[in-house]
């Protein structure tokens, strides 16, 4: 699986505005369309659905400052090739942005996940033991900047997350690109 598309995620969500403050709730859904071997070590897919409520808030000053956190939860459903199922998980997402321009902003990110249940692994398919029900625990940081086109349609955000304080799952650095773009 060295090339293709990973799992896709629908979301649903509904907003609320007061001023300077928003506020989403949603659910996030994961489809598994992505390629799945259970003899590989990596995979582009999950091979299972998981199900993710999530609550946000944004609040933006006049000074240019912009804060926001989203707090979740994760249900997975087993693996339907090995039966593996990972355990639940709490997830809380946060940032901190200046707007420098009308188009550029800038600021530190990161998020923390713990999980909350323990893995299963009834038919014994992995390949390394499930000690202390392998409940994983991460925490991140780094720096994000996001442009926003004149016409306000399309936004290309670069994010940078370091890894640290894991336990029970790789530790690491990530790099993500977004384009979106309001149709």
């Amino acid at each position: 699986n060295e090339r293709g598309l990973g799992d896709i995620e629908a979301t649903a969500f509904i907003g609320w505005k007061y001023e300077s403050l928003s506020i989403v709730a949603a659910m996030n859904v994961d489809l598994p369309t992505g390629s799945f071997d259970k003899e590989s070590q990596v995979n582009l897919g999950m091979n299972s659905y998981s199900y993710r409520p999530l609550i946000s808030a944004a609040w933006s000053t006049e000074s240019g400052f912009d804060f926001a956190g989203a707090l979740g939860y994760n249900i997975s459903s087993a693996n339907r090739t090995t039966n593996y199922k990972s355990g639940q998980y709490l997830q809380f997402e946060y940032v901190g942005t200046y707007q420098f321009s009308n188009n550029i902003k800038a600021g530190l990110q990161g998020y923390y996940l713990n999980q909350t249940t323990d893995d299963k692994d009834p038919s014994g398919s992995s390949a390394v033991p499930i000690l202390n029900g392998n409940r994983a625990r991460v925490t991140s940081l780094g720096p994000v900047m996001s442009y926003l086109s004149d016409d306000l349609k399309t936004q290309v955000e670069v994010k940078y997350f370091r890894e640290f304080s894991a336990k029970a799952r790789p530790e690491g650095d990530m790099a993500l690109v977004t384009v979106s773009r309001l149709f």
